[in-house]
């Protein structure tokens, strides 16, 4: 007599086992190598596992093709997963374990009720281990989404990498326009934060005139800044500081002199 489905689930058992296991690590754990090894398996294995175990149930493709599945599907948990939850939610570790464990439980239930009824119904019924086409065709759907996903979120983590990358641009009143001519009255200076060196050009232009004009070549992370020749400024207009890059200003700052107040524009 063939032997009932909780016997013959043991790994999809042993899969709930670790996804339940992981969740526990990460909320009570921060870090440190015990929660790396209990957290690994979650991430690279377990979710995997239980959606080849929903899409193929035993005996109708060879171990081989399922531990390539596992990893394969895995990925793509990981990569879509990332995804959707930068979209929608916090993406920090809590969150991020909490849909490997959920993609992981919500699979292997399915497929231990598919198995439960399959061997409980009737007898198995012998198969061959390879399907010629339907596993190559189906590993290959796999393999290819696992590329899209990872490439997209590639994508997203490299758009996200591009949005945290900015330069400063910054005029600052020194006293306002009564000032001794020895103390000029404005500061304008320059942050690089883009990830790399940069050519600037910044340009100075008070009601059309222009005060100066400056070619710096910054270090990523490094500020540059000058005073302003105070005998070129005229009280009660606008100053105005426009910082290109690439043949095009990516920022403008207009401040007034003698004002209480000042604004910025970004290009």
């Amino acid at each position: 007599m063939p032997a009932k489905g909780p016997v013959r689930s043991i790994d999809l058992l042993l899969t709930i086992l670790g996804a339940l296991i992981g969740v526990v690590v990460a909320l009570l754990t921060d870090a440190g190598a015990l929660a790396t090894i209990a957290l690994l398996p979650l991430v690279f294995v377990l979710p995997g596992y239980a959606l080849s175990a929903v899409l193929f149930p035993p005996r109708t493709i060879g171990d081989d093709l399922r531990l390539v599945l596992t990893v394969v599907l895995s990925l793509a948990v990981i990569a879509l997963g990332g995804l959707v939850l930068h979209l929608v939610a916090v993406l920090e570790r809590g969150t991020f374990v909490g849909l490997l464990a959920g993609v992981t439980l919500a699979a292997a239930a399915v497929a231990l009720k598919g198995r439960q009824g399959r061997w409980n119904d009737r007898p198995p019924r012998s198969r061959p281990p390879h399907p010629p086409i339907g596993v190559a065709v189906a590993l290959a759907a796999a393999i290819g989404l696992a590329g899209v996903a990872i490439a997209i979120a590639s994508t997203g983590a490299q758009r996200q990498i591009d949005k945290a990358h900015f330069s400063s641009l910054w005029l600052v009143p020194q006293g306002g326009t009564r000032v001794p001519p020895d103390e000029p009255p404005v500061l304008v200076g320059i942050a690089n934060q883009e990830g790399k060196p940069v050519d600037y050009r910044l340009t100075v232009r008070q009601a059309g005139t222009e005060i100066g004009t400056w070619r710096v070549r910054l270090g990523d992370g490094r500020e540059w800044q000058t005073i302003l020749p105070a005998e070129k400024l005229s009280p009660a207009k606008t100053l105005v500081a426009s910082l290109h890059r690439f043949g095009r200003i990516v920022r403008r700052v207009g401040v007034t002199l003698g004002a209480p107040t000042s604004h910025t524009e970004n290009g």
